[in-house]
């Protein structure tokens, strides 16, 4: 009930047109709850900057799924494939390689050995 509040808030004429009817806001608030507020309905409540900013806001979002419509039709799904199979290829590559690295560090003795002749990093510049 608090979100229709504040949403009536927003829309002032709204609020007069029910009034000047001396009609109830039930029906107002089951077209809220059907058609949400970003439905074209509300377009007549609305003040004339909020008009045109979400009519602004319908025309960027139609304008970004006609890109995003225009891009798809004109991939090449075979390439798309293709790539997607080359980057497996690639994860797989990096996978081995880590397991065989963990199996490295893990079984042997090498790591041991390699700690105890590391020179100490902090040694560097002394004299």
């Amino acid at each position: 009930m608090e979100q229709f509040k504040s949403f009536v808030e927003k829309h002032p004429k709204l609020i007069e047109h029910v009034r000047n009817r001396k009609e109830s806001w039930q029906p107002y608030y089951e077209k809220w709850l059907l058609y949400g507020e970003e439905d074209e309905y509300w377009d007549d409540f609305k003040e004339d900057g909020q008009r045109s900013a979400t009519k602004e806001k319908r025309a960027n979002n139609q304008e970004l799924f006609q890109k995003l419509s225009n891009m798809m039709n004109n991939m090449d799904m075979n390439k798309l494939q293709d790539q997607m199979n080359q980057l497996n290829g690639v994860i797989s590559n990096v996978q081995s390689l880590i397991q065989q690295f963990q199996q490295q560090n893990s079984g042997s003795d090498w790591s041991q050995g390699a700690q105890q002749h590391r020179p100490d990093p902090f040694k560097f510049g002394k004299d």
